[in-house]
C-alpha cells in the first residue's frame, strides 16, 4: 500500500484540478495534485514538496478532508486530502497537461481519479461553506 497526499487547493471559491498526462498512470484522469508521502514525512511535508515540484506554487496546508483506501487492479493507495491555500508562485505545470479551476456545481463533470471521487461531496461542501 502506497500513501499519497492530496492537494485541495482553493482559491476564490473554486478548487484546483489537474489532468494527469496520457503517458502517467492513470493517464487522463483529472485529480487533486499530490504525491507520494517519502520516508519520515508527514502528509503535509509531502503537499508542500509536491505542489512545489509539480506545479511551481506554494501552499498553506490547512485541516484534514479525510481519507481513503482504494484498490486498483494492480496497486493499492491510501489517499490523505488536506485542505490548502495557494500562498505564492507561477503555476507552471510539469507532469499534467491540464489545469481547471472548478466550483461546487462543475466538481461532478470531471472525470477524477477513482480514489479522488471519494472527496467530491466533502469539497463541495467546504467550498459552498467558503462562499
Amino acid at each position: 500500500m502506497t500513501d499519497v497526499a492530496a492537494a485541495v487547493i482553493f482559491k476564490d471559491n473554486k478548487v484546483f484540478l489537474a489532468r494527469r498526462g496520457e503517458n502517467q498512470r492513470l493517464g487522463g484522469f483529472w485529480e487533486f495534485p499530490g504525491g507520494k508521502i517519502e520516508q519520515g514525512e508527514s502528509g503535509a511535508e509531502a503537499i508542500v514538496r509536491e505542489i512545489n515540484e509539480e506545479l511551481g506554487i506554494y501552499v498553506r496546508v490547512g485541516g484534514l478532508i479525510g481519507e481513503c483506501i482504494h484498490h486498483y487492479d494492480t496497486w493499492s493507495i491510501r489517499l490523505i486530502v488536506y485542505e490548502c491555500d495557494w500562498i505564492s508562485g507561477r503555476l507552471v505545470p510539469k507532469v499534467h497537461d491540464d489545469t481547471a479551476w472548478v466550483s461546487a456545481d462543475e466538481l461532478g463533470s470531471y472525470s477524477l481519479a477513482p480514489a479522488d471521487v471519494h472527496f467530491v461531496e466533502p469539497v463541495r461542501t467546504i467550498i459552498l461553506s467558503r462562499a
